[in-house]
């Protein structure tokens, strides 16, 4: 690791990074509920928020036009697996959305809003 590379990890809030990734999780495991199929304990320091949708990628489409990026975890399922497996299911339907520490609660909200207004938007 170059020296300056060095210095820059150094300066670091490991633990405040770590403190607000899970905060953001919590809101939205709060502002979601009971619309989520994976429940239980806050990750310690989480990146993403897995939130099942069974039309995760049109969901995931819409987001993007609101500005949130959803990755597409394990694309490559998505093109060697039927519909009908399960395998497919969770890379189309489970959205890695995004808490990680350069989000706070007013993002966590605007994402949690936005998925509320396509769902009753029908879109």
């Amino acid at each position: 690791m170059s020296r300056l590379t060095g210095n820059l990890l150094r300066t670091m809030d490991y633990s405040g990074i770590k403190a607000r990734r899970e905060q953001n999780y919590r809101l939205l495991s709060q502002l979601l509920p009971s619309r989520n199929a994976f429940t239980g304990e806050v990750p310690e320091g989480p990146f993403a928020y897995p939130y099942y949708h069974k039309n995760g990628l049109e969901l995931r489409h819409w987001l993007a036009g609101r500005k949130i990026f959803v990755p597409t975890n394990w694309r490559n399922i998505l093109e060697e697996f039927d519909r009908d497996t399960m395998e497919y299911d969770w890379a189309a339907n489970v959205l890695p959305l995004p808490c990680d520490q350069r989000y706070g609660a007013e993002e966590m909200q605007y994402i949690a809003d936005s998925i509320r207004e396509w769902e009753e938007t029908g879109s």
